[in-house]
């Protein structure tokens, strides 16, 4: 999602930003199966705070706190906040 991101903070400072690409197909159980578009159209992207590494886990965690003001700037709720259970085997610890 680089060029998405890309274009959304050039359009911030004035820019006049044209992001082209294409739409997403209507069918997206059968696209998925016949097209490269996308594996999961942002429907159940995964979030997490917990990390194995430190720098990933703050880097994930700081993302996650701009979601609000992300959704606030556009009109367009995309994040539910619903929990987690993680079970580690012990010896990852040692």
């Amino acid at each position: 999602m680089f060029g998405s991101s890309a274009a959304k903070y050039l359009s911030t400072n004035q820019a006049n930003v044209a992001l082209i690409g294409p739409e997403e197909p209507l069918n997206k159980l059968v696209a998925s199966s016949q097209l490269s578009f996308g594996a999961y159209y942002d429907q159940a992207r995964i979030t997490r705070r917990l990390g194995w590494d430190e720098v990933w886990a703050s880097t994930d965690s700081r993302s996650i706190n701009r979601f609000c003001g992300i959704e606030t700037a556009s009109g367009i709720p995309f994040f539910y906040e619903s929990g987690s259970l993680v079970l580690m085997a012990k010896s990852i610890f040692s």
